[in-house]
């Protein structure tokens, strides 16, 4: 079982926080290497810093034939895009 976090505070090209993390669930999804196999609802959270947004969050049971480092590189370019 392989679970992933998401969480977005500002604004991306992808657009708001809850559209940045939706967007990143279906570029998973449409890219092959990863399949979702639940998704979590999205949530918010309080940031720990001073004058920061606050947190939309969510959690994905995802599979993958990907090595556990080969995953987490191709999870960072999917970070980077947003």
């Amino acid at each position: 079982m392989i679970l992933i976090a998401f969480g977005a505070n500002m604004t991306s090209v992808w657009g708001t926080p809850s559209e940045t993390v939706l967007m990143a669930r279906d570029a998973m999804s449409r890219s092959g290497l990863v399949r979702v196999k639940a998704f979590s609802t999205l949530y918010q959270t309080a940031p720990l810093g001073p004058s920061q947004p606050v947190y939309v969050n969510a959690a994905a049971s995802i599979e993958s034939a990907l090595s556990p480092w080969a995953l987490l590189r191709w999870l960072k370019r999917v970070e980077f895009l947003a």
